[in-house]
């Protein structure tokens, strides 16, 4: 067994016990004057034996920000933006967005993953072997009512066609009954599960977003002032990167909740 020397049996711990560095160690000098807060110094470099060329911090007297020119020549709605002018109505800047070709991928998606549904998982008395493939007009009319939901929030998604006095929402009924909500709630799909990416934690989505994003791109050009905010949204479902901080406001979108 190797034996441990005690500590009262170890020589004192001096710098001649440690070999020399290669390289002296290096100082940066703070002038008295400046006791506020240093800032990086770009023009000023020390070596080191790890990492070469590390910035010295500095008071920042000599820090010069570097500001982007910024032309506001093309701010605001570009051409591409199919604009109809004061006509336009609230369905109209929701279909620049959510043209008929993304809805037609979506309405692909979907049909083919119920098709995959009722051929590999759900028994005969299932109602979902009743399936009738959706179109582009419904996949409208369930957008539009999910985001109806958001007017008038219940508990569950059954309170919606409740003919109960105390709930009444006639509008869902209107336009689509509950269980065709339901089913398309059940086979909504954004993608090919045969295109399975596992290096895109949001390869379900990814077609979607890039479509949207790059209409956010070409359909406006930002000012030079800008605000940004940010909301959350209610998940209940699995997913990697999703984070709980009760200090903030949530959007509570009930339609979320059964995904």
């Amino acid at each position: 067994m190797r034996h441990r020397m005690a500590p009262h049996e170890q020589g004192p711990s001096t710098w001649s016990n440690f070999p020399s560095p290669s390289l002296p160690i290096p100082t940066v000098p703070r002038p008295a004057s400046a006791p506020g807060p240093r800032f990086p110094r770009h023009d000023a470099t020390i070596d080191s034996r790890k990492t070469p060329k590390v910035f010295v911090w500095s008071d920042g007297t000599d820090f010069v920000p570097q500001i982007p020119g910024f032309d506001n020549s093309d701010v605001g709605i570009t051409d591409i933006f199919p604009d109809k002018g004061a006509d336009m109505c609230e369905m109209d800047y929701f279909t620049a967005y959510f043209d008929e070709p993304l809805i037609e991928y979506i309405v692909h998606e979907t049909n083919k993953y119920a098709t995959d549904l009722i051929d590999e998982e759900f028994s005969d008395y299932s109602r979902l072997q009743r399936w009738k493939d959706t179109t582009v007009g419904e996949m409208y009319v369930f957008f539009a009512l999910c985001m109806l939901m958001k007017n008038c929030v219940k508990h569950v998604i059954d309170h919606y066609w409740s003919k109960d006095h105390t709930v009444p929402t006639p509008m869902f009924s209107k336009y689509m009954s509950r269980d065709r909500f339901v089913k398309i709630l059940r086979c909504l799909h954004f993608a090919n599960d045969e295109d399975r990416n596992d290096d895109d934690r949001l390869w379900k989505v990814r077609h979607v977003l890039n479509e949207l994003i790059g209409k956010y791109r070409d359909f406006y050009i930002p000012a030079q002032k800008l605000v940004i905010d940010e909301s959350l949204v209610l998940f209940k479902g699995r997913l990697a990167f999703k984070q709980y901080i009760p200090s903030k406001p949530l959007i509570w979108i009930e339609i979320l909740c059964t995904l």
